[in-house]
């Protein structure tokens, strides 16, 4: 997920970049370009506030949960048993 995020953040970046390059001398549209921006990016914010204020947001296509979390193991009766080659002895080193 932080990848997905550094890219659109790379992505938006260059877009303000190639924007600022294509209107130098041109103050009002670089006004008006750049307060599109601050609303797009204020109404995300808004929209993540209420959506998570009505319950969050719904679940990913990969399912429910964090991705890093842990998956318990069921239970065994007993631990598998090491074979004869696998033991070591630990005797008196000389």
């Amino acid at each position: 997920m932080k990848t997905k995020v550094m890219a659109k953040l790379l992505l938006v970046g260059t877009f303000i970049v190639i924007a600022g390059y294509g209107l130098r001398g041109h103050e009002l549209l670089i006004a008006l370009v750049l307060s599109f921006l601050f609303l797009t990016v204020l109404a995300k914010v808004v929209f993540a506030m209420v959506a998570r204020r009505r319950g969050g947001f719904p679940p990913r296509r990969g399912g429910s949960g964090p991705a890093g979390k842990p998956v318990p193991r069921p239970p065994t009766a007993r631990p598998p048993a090491l074979s004869a080659s696998a033991q070591v002895g630990h005797g008196p080193t000389a």
